[in-house]
């Protein structure tokens, strides 16, 4: 089972269907920081396999916690976009970051993701998403994110 944190972000990045992605601006996301370096899917960091605690923030609401095995195979915790929506990758520093701005159906989601760790033993993250509708409303939704390796899955 892949990171259930990471779902939200990984549905909006490959669901687009509509338009021409990659147009339109970030709506109020906060930009790429500058002197970033830009990566391929295959550059980004793949947690150990094994069980996850992750720890989720919605919007500075309750804590939710989930403890999750991560097969090998499914260690890819950063989504990389589609062919119809693609995805921008960069690393400034420590920081990976994931962006896309997708139209479908009558709106325009903008997605921004932040990732950091050894992705060994730990790693955190922020997912922003901005979804904007034909008469200019804006919806948005931030979660935040920290894991830790528990050990073996059992």
């Amino acid at each position: 089972m892949r990171l259930a944190v990471i779902g939200a972000a990984t549905l909006i990045l490959t669901s687009c269907s509509d338009g021409e992605p990659g147009k339109g601006s970030a709506a109020g996301l906060a930009p790429s920081a500058a002197g970033s370096q830009v990566l391929a899917a295959a550059d980004l960091p793949r947690v150990k396999p094994g069980e996850w605690e992750v720890r989720t923030t919605e919007d500075g609401g309750a804590v939710d916690v989930v403890r999750q095995c991560v097969e090998a195979d499914e260690a890819e915790i950063l989504p990389t976009g589609s062919d119809d929506c693609p995805a921008k990758i960069s690393k400034a520093g420590g920081v990976y970051t994931v962006e896309s701005t997708c139209p479908s159906d009558g709106y325009v989601s903008h997605t921004r993701m932040t990732m950091s760790g050894d992705f060994q033993r730990r790693y955190a993250g922020e997912l922003e998403l901005a979804v904007s509708a034909a008469g200019g409303e804006v919806s948005r939704y931030k979660q935040r994110m920290e894991a830790r390796f528990i050990g073996p899955c059992s």
